[in-house]
């Protein structure tokens, strides 16, 4: 996928959460929002796999898992947030799953605060 295809995507993907805070605003549980953004990308006919997770290999060994709430068309991450701010640690937290899955791009999303707040990350490899 192209670097302009991936755009594309990204911008689509925001499109929708943009939709969906005008209409909910903050305040919902976190899992409300996964199934209201779940819906809206049935909706543009995009794929996606909620829960992602990818394991952590150190030395040979598996361990714990990195996850992010889902993977839309088996290129973007998507986090879904509802805290007061976007921290530094979600972002290391996506650089960290772009890694370790190859994904090229990453969106976080925060419903929390008084606007929708996104960050793209790209995996820097």
């Amino acid at each position: 996928m192209s670097d302009e295809q991936i755009n594309d995507l990204t911008e689509n993907i925001i499109n929708c959460a943009c939709s969906i805070y005008g209409q909910l605003g903050p305040g919902y549980r976190p899992n409300t929002y996964e199934d209201v953004f779940t819906h809206e990308l049935m909706k543009k006919k995009l794929n996606f796999s909620n829960d992602s997770t990818v394991k952590v290999n150190y030395n040979g060994l598996e361990l714990a898992s990195q996850s992010v709430d889902m993977i839309v068309e088996n290129k973007i991450a998507v986090d879904l947030k509802n805290s007061p701010a976007i921290a530094r640690l979600h972002e290391q937290q996506m650089q960290t799953y772009l890694r370790i899955s190859g994904k090229p791009a990453g969106l976080i999303l925060n419903f929390g605060g008084e606007k929708l707040e996104i960050k793209k990350v790209v995996n820097r490899k």
